[in-house]
């Protein structure tokens, strides 16, 4: 009972309190004390009830698996009254299967795919419906790779040179790595611009620390002492290109610092590489609230 109440009060005083833009946070127990002086206090709790459309956000929009692999597409659904969840794959409804096990507990609504198949490859979605509404959230589930995720240190130990480490997780072989990497530079108005992207086409097997990640390296020479970099990386396995890594910045040092770093272990895969200019505006393929007066009093529990 020791909530605070919506107005972010711990308590109110006075006959009667009204709650505005009531949503589903506001639910819960509330205490209304009575005291005169003579005798003791009378207390009440009241429960208030939020009616409310349901609403859904999904654990991850795209989930990453491997034909023989499990996977697990997770809706997280409030609604009050309780909804009636349905799954679909495309635009077809689906049933609880020995491969396909469908599970809530409490907000938490799991669909497990079991030994996955390259049929169970496709947009999924989630639908929930009370008598106050619907809601619906989409899922994909692929074989592409994820995302590459940058493991080097932001500073190099060289001032022509940097060497970039990132890991990706794919279930199948990687087919084709893209490195694309500019420098930063001040213009005339002294604001930050990019400059010419340079395209680095990798082909040679990475190193793997597990079935489904895969590290990767590679020595960025001819860069400017003291500069800043940002690079960018897009993978391909035989599903297909996965969406473009988040930008990644790092700086070569310049000849009068001391740099102690430890960069990870690793030698430069010497990757057959492409390299070309490509023009900066270059464009990489594949990246309820219910108003009602409510009169309580006091103390809130949520």
């Amino acid at each position: 009972m020791d909530n605070p109440l919506p107005s972010g009060d711990k308590a109110f005083e006075g006959f009667s309190i009204t709650l505005d833009k009531v949503d589903r946070h506001q639910a819960g127990v509330y205490q209304c004390t009575a005291s005169n002086g003579v005798g003791e206090p009378v207390t009440v709790d009241m429960q208030l009830d939020v009616l409310y459309a349901p609403e859904i956000t999904v654990e991850k929009s795209t989930v990453h698996t491997g034909e023989g692999s499990n996977a697990q597409l997770v809706c997280i659904i409030h609604g009050e009254p309780p909804p009636q969840v349905t799954w679909y794959q495309d635009s077809f409804a689906l049933e609880a299967t020995d491969r396909r096990i469908m599970e809530g507990r409490g907000n938490k609504y799991v669909m497990n795919i079991i030994n996955v198949r390259s049929s169970d490859f496709g947009n999924y979605s989630c639908q929930a419906e009370n008598n106050i509404g619907k809601s619906k959230s989409h899922i994909e589930l692929t074989g592409r790779p994820a995302p590459a995720k940058f493991r080097s240190p932001t500073t190099s130990r060289s001032m022509d040179s940097y060497n970039l480490t990132w890991v990706i997780e794919s279930a199948a072989y990687l087919q084709e790595v893209r490195l694309l990497y500019r420098k930063l530079e001040l213009n005339d108005s002294h604001q930050i611009q990019g400059g010419q992207w340079h395209d680095v086409v990798l082909h040679s097997p990475a190193v793997t620390e597990s079935k489904t990640t895969h590290v990767m390296s590679y020595n960025i020479r001819g860069l400017e002492p003291a500069s800043v970099y940002e690079v960018i990386i897009q993978a391909k396995n035989k599903y297909g290109w996965n969406e473009v890594s988040d930008l990644y910045q790092f700086r070569t040092h310049s000849s009068n610092e001391i740099v102690e770093l430890s960069e990870p272990d690793m030698k430069d895969l010497e990757l057959t590489a492409n390299v070309a200019a490509i023009k900066s505006n270059t464009v990489l393929s594949s990246l309820c609230a219910i108003f009602i007066p409510v009169y309580v009093y006091l103390r809130h529990s949520g």
